[in-house]
């Protein structure tokens, strides 16, 4: 049986989806709008990190941040996050840790 890390949820995280819209135009343009609001756990990927990364295809060539949450099927559909005022994109596919009790995400850091 794997060991599963504690989960020591320390801060709010909110997840957003996009939005399409139409401008006065017609154009479709796409806003962010929130999906929900949780606990999560925020780790940053180390270097003994990154080579499971780049092991799973994901190719890391900047700082990422992991964030860990309780199992929630609807925030698999979210593209970036909002945690502590700071935008993040979500990179690929959250990882399903344990038999769906939590969910790790792994995301840059929006400029």
């Amino acid at each position: 049986m794997t060991d599963i890390p504690p989960f020591r949820p320390d801060r709010r995280l909110t997840f957003l989806v996009k939005n399409p819209d139409s401008n006065k135009v017609g154009a479709t343009v796409n806003q962010f709008v929130e999906l929900t609001t949780v606990w999560a756990m925020k780790a940053d990927v180390r270097d003994s990190k990154r080579g499971e990364y780049l092991a799973a295809g994901e190719f890391i060539d900047i700082a990422f941040t992991t964030f860990t949450v309780r199992y929630n099927a609807d925030l698999i559909r979210a593209e970036r996050c909002e945690c502590e005022g700071v935008r993040y994109q979500i990179v690929g596919m959250p990882s399903e840790v344990g038999r769906r009790q939590f969910l790790e995400f792994l995301a840059e850091k929006k400029q």
